[in-house]
């Protein structure tokens, strides 16, 4: 009896050792599988990536295609070289055609808003059914900070770009001079020193400009709350008249959410070969955002 047991422990045992060899295999297998596939949908997603590019910075809408979305999709081939130098020299076309305008320094400051008191925005959205002049008239606009948080941190720069017809014709645009020194880490960000800003207007001074520049337009933005925040606190009329208040983030979501991996004004622009010479810098993300806006609306509504 006891060889018996002896013998069947041991039988047991090989039975155990096999068991857990083949248990181990079959997890490294399986694991390898997920692995390789999830490599090959990546780089098939990275690769789609590459070729959904919206065209034209400024021709009429009427007479254009919205995108080359469809023609990039059946496409595998990189952008060239000189297809690239093209678009860069069309932006650069398109951002020069804009007429800049200087705020009117006032000599009474504007009174300061208490953000607590901001009215709650609300978004709207870009449908197949919405009027198409919606996309056609509004004001585009962005701010650089120094800082995230509108109670503590102050306006560096504005700028605001009325689109007309769907071109954008001019940018009222200007450098603020803050109250403390800019931080190292913000001027590393959007490159605008002590010096730039030295002998630039207080915001307070100019924001009424801009409540005059922006009537009677809806208004565009990149993350939008963030610069409506900013500028309410610094006395921006937002809500004296009715208006829309689109951000066109939400826009990039809808069209490119099975296709990027973040939302980033940064990405977004890249994706619709928009190639900025100076990136966070008020006039030029601006205009950017009006272009995304403007045609990822139009292809929306297609």
């Amino acid at each position: 009896m006891i060889i018996i047991n002896n013998f069947e422990k041991f039988v047991l045992k090989k039975r155990s050792i096999w068991f857990h060899i083949i248990v181990g295999y079959f997890t490294a297998f399986t694991w390898n599988i997920i692995w390789l596939i999830t490599y090959i949908l990546y780089n098939k997603k990275i690769k789609s990536n590459k070729h959904s590019r919206f065209i034209d910075l400024s021709r009429n809408t009427q007479n254009r295609p919205a995108t080359d979305l469809e023609q990039y999709k059946k496409s595998n081939e990189i952008p060239s070289i000189e297809h690239i130098n093209n678009r860069k020299k069309e932006y650069i076309q398109a951002l020069n055609s804009i007429k800049i305008l200087v705020p009117t320094v006032y000599k009474t400051a504007q009174n300061k808003n208490n953000l607590a008191e901001m009215p709650y925005l609300n978004f709207s959205q870009i449908r197949k059914n919405t009027p198409q002049d919606r996309l056609e008239k509004f004001v585009s606009i962005d701010i650089e900070t120094t800082g995230l948080h509108p109670g503590v941190d102050e306006i560096l720069e504005i700028s605001a770009i009325k689109f007309i017809d769907s071109e954008p014709i001019e940018c009222l645009t200007t450098l603020i001079k803050p109250k403390k020194d800019i931080p190292a880490n913000i001027t590393n960000i959007n490159h605008i020193t002590n010096e730039m800003v030295a002998n630039s207007p207080n915001i307070e001074f100019v924001i009424q400009d801009f409540s005059k520049f922006i009537k009677g337009f809806n208004v565009v933005g990149y993350n939008l709350e963030f610069d409506l925040r900013f500028l309410y606190k610094n006395g921006l009329d937002l809500f004296n008249e009715k208006r829309q208040f689109y951000d066109a983030i939400d826009l990039a979501r809808k069209v490119y959410k099975n296709k990027l991996y973040n939302f980033k004004l940064d990405s977004i622009a890249e994706e619709m070969e928009l190639y900025r010479t100076q990136s966070h810098r008020a006039t030029e993300d601006a205009f950017v955002t009006g272009i995304i806006f403007r045609d990822l609306g139009t292809y929306i509504k297609k």
